[in-house]
């Protein structure tokens, strides 16, 4: 059977990425571009670009990915004949940009100014409501054509996106290996080539022994070597691995957790940090193995409860039951192997959340020790 992997067209990554981003359109011969930002960037990032051209068209986007608004902001760029979409944000402002290059079936430039995903590199556009409820996901024809990943920007970030980056890629490696193993297929519809294994699995590698590190250096704003390797590994090895290696249990989580009101504030990646440690213990994973993972999380003020994600009362059996059944509903929940069932899955989410109290009680001792 077929096996395919995809990459974006080009990826470039350091400080100060985004003043190539003018050369690169020189260079591709676009005749007219449009930057799609929210608010805070169009204001405070975009300023400080230098040797963009002087005719790129900025449309500022607030808001959520909807089919709405990505709608509208394509009329108003098939109203300038724009030949090209440079998305420059975060997740939301990213994924409505490739909604719009979709939609207009144009090339997209990626510019992150947060690590909080991987969501840059790949074709996927996560579609959600107004009411921040996932209600589909959508595909670029081709990978996006370039990626600028300005590691000045994003260190400068909040700490708690930078988190959430590693709690989104934690997954990958566990993931890959689900749907490996149950035969399920990646986001071309084929099964998983080795490299892409291969790359979620460096893509672990890399966080559980810098991610610590490299959340310090965020922490004080000290631009460091750790910090590239963990953005490299949370945007392009963690962006590869689940688009072309397949998604899990994990990311068919995010489907039941959004149907919680008390839930919706947490990150996505926030929400993927606890959904792995509910994976492990679906899969059997001994405590010895979850523990460092946990403890990992713990370091990075990611959850390992659901009252870290905010459900801070005890989970009852309707939100339980709620949260089962939208996760078995999705197609990721497929790649899984036992078969799931709704006892299965209610049983490893409680172990996970039951564990992570005690793995927090612990660390809690800890430093009152210290």
């Amino acid at each position: 059977m077929i096996r395919t992997i995809g990459f974006p067209n080009q990826y470039h990554q350091g400080p100060d990425a985004l003043d190539h981003v003018g050369l690169f359109l020189k260079q591709q011969s676009y005749n007219q571009a449009a930057i799609i930002s929210d608010d805070f960037v169009t204001k405070n990032i975009i300023p400080d670009i230098k040797n963009l051209p002087d005719n790129i068209e900025k449309f500022t986007f607030n808001g959520e990915c909807t089919a709405s608004n990505i709608n509208t902001l394509s009329a108003q760029t098939a109203a300038i004949n724009t030949d090209v979409v440079i998305a420059i944000g975060g997740g939301k402002s990213i994924d409505t940009a490739k909604g719009v290059a979709q939609k207009r079936n144009i090339p997209i430039i990626i510019c992150p100014t947060i690590a909080s995903t991987d969501a840059p590199t790949s074709r996927l556009i996560v579609l959600y409501d107004e009411q921040h409820r996932v209600t589909g996901v959508d595909y670029l024809n081709v990978n996006p054509s370039a990626l600028f990943v300005d590691t000045r920007v994003i260190a400068n970030a909040p700490s708690r996106l930078f988190s959430a980056g590693v709690g989104d890629a934690i997954s990958k490696y566990f993931e890959s290996q689900q749907c490996f193993r149950s035969g399920g297929l990646n986001s071309f519809n084929t099964p998983p080539l080795k490299t892409a294994l291969l790359m979620a699995q460096q893509c672990f590698n890399i966080i559980m022994t810098k991610a610590e590190q490299a959340y310090q250096d965020i922490v004080n704003k000290n631009l460091s070597e750790s910090i590239e390797e963990v953005i490299e590994a949370t945007v392009l090895l963690s962006g590869v691995g689940f688009e072309s290696g397949g998604l899990s249990l994990a990311h068919s989580l995010i489907r039941g957790f959004t149907r919680i009101p008390a839930l919706q504030n947490a990150l996505h990646g926030e929400m993927v940090a606890f959904g792995t440690l509910v994976q492990l213990h679906a899969s059997g994973y001994d405590l010895a193995d979850i523990k460092p993972i946990a403890e990992m999380l713990i370091a990075l003020s990611l959850p390992v409860t659901l009252a870290e994600m905010g459900l801070k009362e005890k989970p009852d059996d309707l939100a339980l039951c709620v949260i089962t059944e939208a996760t078995l509903a999705h197609s990721y929940a497929k790649n899984f192997m036992p078969e799931l069932t709704p006892e299965h899955l209610l049983q490893s989410i409680l172990a996970a959340d039951a564990c992570g109290k005690t793995l927090l009680d612990a660390f809690a001792q800890c430093k009152k020790m210290n």
